[in-house]
């Protein structure tokens, strides 16, 4: 298969990265998920096959963090948070012709100057709480986490018995 091939040539700095095959889209063809590590800043690459060649779907940013990242399977909505020093940033995803496509934006600094204080923006507008959550709310559905942990070492063995 394409990603067996992919998988037998990567080569990245990440010391021990991690593979898993998910079902973010609606097709029958599974998104190939490749994550470095679980450090704060560790975060999924993930390729599908696009125009029979593997493709990555995220540009030079990864998905999640903490080696994890969540999405709504066979409903083709990937969700990536990054919470830094009292800042909490979030988008939601689709797949898109080979690429990722912006479904959402949201922010707020709520850990950082408290709730009285705190400014909730949703794609780039300011709004009410009771806005942000319910449009966050509204797309957070049937998502789940999928992470290091669900993943195998890439390894010679691990690619042939995942990718049969």
């Amino acid at each position: 298969s394409a990603y067996r091939q992919f998988l037998e040539n990567y080569s990245d700095s990440q010391a021990n990265p991690v593979f898993g095959l998910i079902y973010i889209d609606d097709d029958e063809i599974p998104e190939l998920v490749i994550i470095g590590g679980q450090a704060h800043f560790d975060g999924a690459d993930i390729y599908t096959i696009y125009n029979d060649q593997v493709t990555k779907v995220n540009g030079d940013y990864s998905y999640g963090e903490y080696g994890s990242f969540s999405y709504a399977p066979k409903e083709n909505r990937i969700f990536s948070g990054y919470m830094n020093h009292g800042y909490t940033t979030s988008n939601f995803y689709s797949i898109v012709d080979g690429k990722d496509n912006k479904i959402a934006s949201f922010s707020d600094d709520l850990e950082n100057v408290g709730e009285d204080m705190a400014e909730y923006k949703y794609n780039d507008a300011t709004v009410s709480y009771e806005e942000y959550k319910a449009a966050n709310d509204s797309l957070y559905v049937n998502m789940q986490t999928f992470g290091y942990t669900d993943c195998v070492p890439v390894t010679s063995e691990n690619i042939n018995s995942q990718l049969q």
